[in-house]
């Protein structure tokens, strides 16, 4: 059984991947349990020769594609229980990261809830690396569910569970002892081989001020998920 789907977009960055995916096999309690899905440009024929031992990996090509498509078409191809949004510029560093975040997750067996690691940059604050069981990403329209370029889709997702518990139920699971470093680019991505790191974008803030509604009807969708999974489980114990 494959626990963890963990998707990342990536760009002719081999040493920076390897060494993240070194961190995620090398810290995992069950290695098999956990896919990588790898986007990969069709005209990045590094990364598509690229190969690493020990996990099962996965690789779509396709265009190029913005932060918020590459997720999407990665989570079609998913096996996983969970879907996790990583980058090939993090690292884990917390041994049994897989043991730990499933058992964040494991008071939810109804599959609505988010559960994210520690990103000492944001110190628990936003939900940097998503991880999502497939039921909220279903209802969610996906991991990544708007058309974000850049930035602002971690943002959205946190937002969507922030107005999930303001309507009475608290779905956040913050995996504090689970550490990841987030290499960025001013801390010595460049010498490692990255891309100049973009400025914020505006274009995204504007677009996730306009989805406020949208996200304020998942909550809701969300909501009568967990109800109704409620009501069941209620009249299941009734006929016992």
């Amino acid at each position: 059984m494959i626990d963890f789907s963990i998707l990342i977009p990536t760009r002719g960055r081999p040493a920076l991947l390897r060494r993240c995916l070194e961190s995620i096999r090398d810290t995992a309690s069950n290695p098999g349990g956990v896919e990588i899905l790898l986007y990969v440009d069709e005209d990045d024929f590094l990364t598509r020769a690229f190969s690493f031992p020990g996990l099962k990996i996965l690789k779509c090509a396709g265009p190029r594609a913005t932060l918020g498509e590459m997720p999407r078409v990665l989570e079609k191809s998913a096996s996983g229980r969970n879907l996790f949004l990583f980058n090939d510029d993090a690292r884990i560093l917390t041994a049994g990261w897989d043991e730990k975040m499933l058992r964040v997750l494991a008071p939810w067996p109804d599959g609505a809830a988010l559960a994210w690691p520690r990103d000492p940059d944001r110190d628990g604050r936003l939900a940097t690396f998503p991880c999502l069981p497939r039921t909220a990403c279903a209802l969610m329209g996906g991991i990544v569910p708007a058309p974000y370029r850049r930035h602002f889709s971690d943002n959205h997702v946190m937002d969507v569970f922030l107005r999930l518990r303001s309507l009475g139920h608290a779905r956040l699971a913050y995996a504090e002892d689970v550490l990841v470093d987030h290499m960025t680019y001013g801390e010595g991505l460049a010498a490692l081989e990255g891309e100049d790191a973009s400025p914020g974008d505006e274009d995204d803030k504007l677009l996730f001020e306009r989805l406020a509604p949208e996200r304020e009807e998942t909550a809701r969708r969300l909501a009568a998920h967990i109800r109704s999974r409620q009501a069941a489980a209620g009249e299941s114990s009734l006929l016992r």
